[in-house]
């Protein structure tokens, strides 16, 4: 999984950096600038989410393919989707009016950008991260530390 987050990491910082430079392009081709971004972006998203949620280490006895792995898996991917359409649901759909219907109190294209993509996932996010928190406890005090105020150090 921490490779798949590397490279999901890297394509959508590559993709990023080749929307800004469509942005210098001739408007022929500038033009998808904005349809790169919004998909790299989620993409980047993605790469992060996984990097912070992958385990540090194996656990002793769990197997590669263990249901924590597949729930970071289907959750980052929820993120992405959610937030990709989200970005190209904002960037196509057309202007709004003045007789436009407001939801909750905002044009729709705003409120897909705040809610869909802004809100939404912070409702997977913690799940994530509350899923894969006892996977990272250890029970050694990090090196260094003393032991109950004490001049010594934790000994392994």
């Amino acid at each position: 999984m921490h490779r798949i987050a590397v490279l999901a990491t890297f394509l959508g910082t590559a993709g990023i950096a080749v929307a800004y430079a469509l942005a210098f392009a001739s408007p022929g081709v500038a033009r998808h600038g904005p349809l790169v971004m919004a998909i790299a972006m989620p993409v980047c998203l993605l790469g992060a989410l996984m990097l912070g949620a992958a385990p540090i280490r194996r656990s002793v006895g769990r197997a590669a393919g263990s249901s924590r792995t597949t729930f970071i898996a289907v959750a980052a991917t929820l993120v992405l989707v959610l937030v990709a359409s989200g970005f190209l649901l904002a960037l196509y759909l057309p202007q709004e009016t003045v007789a436009s219907r407001l939801w909750l109190g905002l044009p729709l294209r705003a409120a897909i950008i705040l809610y869909g993509v802004g809100i939404a996932p912070l409702f997977i996010l913690p799940l994530v991260y509350a899923v894969t928190f006892a996977e990272r406890e250890t029970d050694e005090p990090p090196s260094g530390d003393t032991i109950n105020g004490s001049s010594e150090t934790a000994v392994s």
